[in-house]
């Protein structure tokens, strides 16, 4: 969904005390999503397909899933529009899914805005989700992949220096 926040401005009185005034003095979009369409959903993903993923829990988008994400992005674009205000940053896990989709959105909403990839974002990893054994290979492609997807299509990137959820 996306939304809209008006924050309250303010002003100082002759004390100097700070008052809160009743119109709002800007507009922040702000938007939550889940990543587009996985190519392991679909009855369409080939088995050679799934069997080269570098991560067995890390597949990437299927086409339907590209377009889908790029949509997304064009509809967020237009309601900040509509709204007179803009994206500035997408946030988003460093499942290959999840950046393939921030960046199809970020082709839409304009080159200016930022992709953070925060490693602490993600499925919940652990044997209450993902059975009784740790799998043996990470739940993520590593963050190169993410990195390079960014440089091909031109979207600014940074990654957080935080941790990886763990077992």
């Amino acid at each position: 969904g996306v939304g809209t926040m008006a924050p309250r401005s303010s002003r100082f009185t002759r004390s100097g005390r700070r008052q809160a005034e009743d119109t709002p003095s800007a507009s922040f979009v702000f938007g939550v999503c889940r990543h587009a369409q996985r190519a392991d959903s679909t009855a369409l993903a080939p088995a050679e397909l799934v069997s080269a993923w570098p991560s067995p829990f890390d597949p990437p988008l299927s086409a339907d899933g590209v377009e889908g994400a790029s949509r997304m992005g064009t509809r967020a674009r237009m309601f900040a529009t509509d709204k007179a205000s803009s994206f500035q940053t997408v946030i988003c896990s460093p499942y290959f899914r999840c950046v393939q989709t921030s960046v199809e959105m970020i082709k839409s909403l304009g080159r200016a805005v930022l992709l953070v990839i925060d490693p602490a974002f993600g499925e919940i990893y652990g044997p209450d989700i993902m059975g009784s054994s740790e799998p043996v290979v990470p739940p993520t492609q590593p963050v190169d992949a993410a990195l390079e997807l960014c440089r091909q299509n031109g979207v600014r990137c940074r990654v957080l220096p935080s941790d990886s959820p763990v077992w």
